[in-house]
């Protein structure tokens, strides 16, 4: 069974968070930005959109499930654009980073998991360090 996915408020005010990023990061993001507009319109219909459909939580609070579409369906929900998306535009959930993860700590030999990825202090270390977009290109 596939588990979902949800945008909701952060728990305390103190859980919200500012992350400063380079120059470097900047332009990672622009190029990876261009590529999946690009694409977008190479797989046109069959490129996978996500919406967020609202619900509520046990606790009567506000969140959005991300839901992903086949883009040739009319949706009037809002459309959600993420940043760790294969070619085809479905999502890369921590499940589909494991492979990703295993090359990254074995071949590679560093010590990584996905979780490694939430820490804005994460810096490189070694000589054998490649970005995030590299290791994951090569995988997919």
């Amino acid at each position: 069974m596939r588990s979902s996915w949800y945008f909701t408020n952060a728990k305390t005010e103190a859980s919200k968070r500012t992350v400063k990023f380079g120059e470097t990061l900047f332009q990672a993001l622009k190029q990876e930005h261009t590529r999946q507009l690009e694409n977008e319109l190479k797989y046109a219909e069959y490129y996978t959109i996500h919406v967020l459909k609202k619900e509520t939580d046990e606790k009567g609070n506000d969140m959005y499930r991300i839901v992903p579409v086949q883009k040739c369906l009319a949706t009037s929900l809002q459309r959600v654009k993420l940043i760790c998306i294969a070619e085809n535009g479905q999502f890369t959930s921590t499940d589909s980073f494991k492979y990703c993860s295993r090359i990254i700590h074995k071949e590679l030999l560093l010590a990584f998991d996905y979780h490694s990825l939430r820490h804005p202090y994460v810096k490189p270390t070694t000589k054998k360090f490649i970005t995030f977009f590299e290791v994951f290109r090569a995988a997919s």
